[in-house]
């Protein structure tokens, strides 16, 4: 294998970028958009990994987690 100076590293650094960048707008062939679903409220409850002890919103849109 050949040992690349500083200025090919660069240089292949650089190039690896503009192709990436390059590449964008035929990523959506490749996968497909990704949206939430706007028609529904969806409600989380994060608890701990027993479901018994949940965080709550307090005053001032607060979590409030207990231990």
């Amino acid at each position: 294998m050949k040992h690349l100076t500083v200025a090919q590293s660069i240089l292949f650094g650089l190039f690896l970028i503009s192709l990436s960048v390059a590449s964008i707008p035929y990523s959506n062939l490749l996968v497909g958009q990704a949206a939430a679903q706007s028609d529904k409220v969806h409600k989380i409850a994060i608890c701990t990994s027993s479901g018994y002890t949940c965080a709550d919103i307090v005053g001032g849109g607060r979590l409030k987690v207990t231990h």
